[in-house]
């Protein structure tokens, strides 16, 4: 079980490595207070990295969506876009990772009008997890 970000690191650096046959993770970047990480590879990719507890559960009843969904604070989303990372990566206690492309998830979320003032006064930027691929 991984309980937070930074133990993530080995385990998401190991899964890009893998995929990613012929390139290779050869920077890691500590964002936001080291609550989130870029990872760099040797063939220019970016990576948005970040740890999640869980799901969104509600997606679906609060967007009127089949399923359970994630998101994306706005602030991370344009900081993502602003650096051009290609994609989110997001790890879950149990090892899974997930990717999903910065401007396919920002699109749907506007697209789709899941973007919302959360109760804790965040702006959050939601979609579907069917748009996830696993990674591991």
């Amino acid at each position: 079980m991984i309980k937070n970000i930074r133990e993530g690191i080995p385990v998401v650096i190991e899964v890009i490595n893998k995929t990613l046959q012929n390139d290779h993770v050869i920077d890691v970047i500590p964002v936001n207070k080291h609550r989130h990480y870029l990872l760099k590879t040797k063939k220019g990719m970016t990576y948005y990295y970040t740890y999640k507890r869980k799901f969104f559960m509600s997606f679906g009843k609060i967007f009127n969506f089949k399923g359970i969904g994630d998101s994306v604070n706005e602030e991370y989303m344009d900081f993502a876009r602003t650096v051009k990372a290609d994609a989110f990566i997001f790890l879950y206690p149990k090892g899974d990772v997930y990717i999903a492309p910065v401007q396919e998830a920002y699109d749907f979320a506007r697209r789709n009008d899941t973007i919302r003032v959360t109760k804790s006064n965040e702006m959050t930027y939601s979609f579907p997890v069917r748009m996830l691929r696993s990674w591991k």
